[in-house]
């Protein structure tokens, strides 16, 4: 039995069900962030970013193959390549950081095994930067984003394939709730930077 992030692989579409749909919290937590940002221009490359990640792990989960690998790992090193960027600034990236970061995270992605390493460097990088600023920030909501990137981390951890967590035949799929939490965490991050709601408090962005 093939297995990959620990749900088996079926022969139809989408091979992984459970890690496939999942992967759609992303993408609806890429429209709040456009959404609820009152449509500022500010936020188009975060909200790509988070859409195509979802996206990205759709068609990986749903099909696994080349492309879908590597739109997969592109769309998450744009992602965090963004975050990372604005970590502990009071500006989002300018387009052409966004543009410069889509590309990079295009080439890098060609690169198998690549994207994880360079993700986990990248969120460390974040949280770093994050750190120096955490009191300027909603507290609240930094406090869930980061409960949330935790659990996720460590449901990714535990349910990875031949993890204790790990049961190839479940509907119950660690990686599905990483997905889950992962979209929370962005979405309770930018509403910790005050980036959403009817007053949010977006930066400029040139």
């Amino acid at each position: 039995m093939d297995v990959v992030d620990c749900e088996a692989l079926r022969e139809v579409w989408p091979a992984q069900p459970v890690n496939a749909i999942s992967a759609l919290a992303l993408v609806l937590a890429a429209v709040v962030l456009v959404a609820w940002g009152n449509g500022r221009s500010s936020l188009r490359w975060p909200g790509a970013a988070l859409a195509l990640t979802g996206l990205g792990s759709l068609f990986f989960h749903g099909g696994h193959n080349g492309f879908t690998r590597w739109l997969h790992d592109a769309a998450l090193l744009m992602l965090v390549a963004i975050l990372a960027a604005s970590a502990g600034r009071s500006e989002l990236p300018r387009r052409s950081t966004g543009v410069a970061l889509t590309v990079a995270g295009s080439v890098f992605a060609l690169v198998e095994g690549a994207a994880a390493i360079l993700a986990g460097a990248g969120i460390g990088v974040a949280l770093t930067r994050e750190a120096r600023t955490f009191r300027e920030r909603s507290l609240p909501w930094m406090g869930a984003a980061a409960g949330l990137l935790l659990v996720g981390g460590a449901a990714t951890w535990l349910g990875r394939t031949g993890g204790p967590w790990c049961r190839p035949e479940s509907l119950l799929q660690p990686h599905a709730l990483w997905h889950l939490l992962a979209a929370g965490t962005v979405v309770a991050y930018a509403r910790a930077r005050g980036w959403l709601g009817r007053n949010a408090s977006i930066e400029r962005h040139a």
